[in-house]
C-alpha cells in the first residue's frame, strides 16, 4: 500500500499538468483569434428591423451587412472618445443624477447636467464636437442603408417607424415606460419593430 501512495501522487500531479497545460492551450488560443467587427448597437438594430420587417434579397442583406460593418469602427471609436471625456467622478455623478432625473420623471437640460456635474468649458466644447461628429456618421450610415432599399421598401419602413413613433407617444401619454433601444419587448398584436432615425 505504502507503494501505491507515492504513484497515486505522481498520477495526480501528472493531471493537474495535463489541465493545466489544455486550459493554457485553449486560451492561447482565443487569444490570438480576434472577434469579426460587429456593427454598433443601434446600427444592428436598424438592420434588424429592415431585415425582419422588409423583405430583402440576398444582395440586399449582404450589401447592408457591408455598410454598417463599415461605419462600426469609427462609430465606436467616436463612442469610447465621448467616454474619456468626462472623469471617473463626473460619469459617477452624471450617472447618479440620471437615475434621479427617472425616480421623478424630469428631463434635465444640457446646462443644467453640465453644472451639476461640474464640466469645464473645454469639456463641453470637446462633448458637443464628438456628438456632432457621431450624428454626422450615423446619419451617413442610415442615409447607405436606406439607398439600398427600393422605394416601396422605404415606404414600408416609413410606416414601421410611424407606426412605432405613435405608440411612443402612446405610452408616454398612459405614463408607460418604454423599453431601451435594442430590447425587446412582447407585442400583442403588431410585430412592427422600430427603426432608428
Amino acid at each position: 500500500m505504502r507503494c501505491a501512495r507515492p504513484v497515486l501522487t505522481a498520477c495526480l500531479v501528472a493531471l493537474a499538468v495535463l489541465v493545466t497545460s489544455m486550459a493554457w492551450a485553449q486560451q492561447q488560443e482565443r487569444k490570438g483569434r480576434r472577434r469579426p467587427p460587429r456593427p454598433p448597437r443601434r446600427v444592428g438594430g436598424l438592420v434588424a428591423v429592415i431585415e425582419k420587417n422588409i423583405d430583402l434579397t440576398e444582395q440586399q442583406k449582404a450589401k447592408l451587412k457591408e455598410i454598417s460593418l463599415k461605419y462600426a469602427k469609427a462609430i465606436r471609436e467616436v463612442r469610447g472618445a465621448l467616454g474619456k471625456v468626462l472623469t471617473p467622478e463626473q460619469r459617477k455623478a452624471r450617472a447618479e443624477l440620471a437615475r434621479k432625473a427617472r425616480r421623478e420623471k424630469k428631463r434635465l437640460s444640457r446646462e443644467e447636467i453640465a453644472k451639476a456635474i461640474g464640466l469645464t468649458a473645454e469639456q463641453q466644447q470637446k462633448l458637443l464636437e464628438l456628438q456632432k461628429k457621431l450624428r454626422e456618421l450615423q446619419r451617413k450610415l442610415r442615409d447607405e442603408l436606406l439607398a439600398v432599399l427600393t422605394p416601396e421598401q422605404r415606404q414600408k419602413l416609413r410606416e414601421l417607424r410611424k407606426v412605432r413613433a405613435d405608440e411612443a407617444r402612446a405610452d408616454e401619454r398612459r405614463g408607460k415606460k418604454r423599453p431601451a433601444q435594442g430590447t425587446r419587448r412582447p407585442r400583442k398584436s403588431r410585430r412592427s419593430g422600430g427603426a432608428d432615425n
